[in-house]
């Protein structure tokens, strides 16, 4: 389980993995626009929901990442406080 989860967050190698990129960088560009958009001065309640929860589940998905990531290090220490 460890060794799969490690193929899928860390190496690029298989299409399961390049697919998991894709969907982190797709929500990468999606949280960056949703946070620009947020900016707007006149937006609409329902508008500023649906923004809302595009954010959060965004960082719901990047906090998940990140602990897999953090499960699957070799030196979790090193890795949590390596600059990326």
């Amino acid at each position: 389980m460890k060794e799969t989860l490690k193929n899928i967050v860390e190496y690029n190698d298989n299409k399961i993995s390049k697919s998991f990129a894709f969907f982190i960088q797709f929500l990468i560009v999606l949280s960056v626009i949703t946070f620009s958009l947020e900016t707007l001065p006149d937006l609409k309640p329902q508008t500023k929901t649906i923004l809302n929860s595009i954010e959060i589940f965004c960082v719901v998905v990047f906090t998940f990442e990140y602990l897999a990531r953090v499960y699957v290090a070799d030196r979790k220490l090193k890795f949590v406080f390596s600059f990326f």
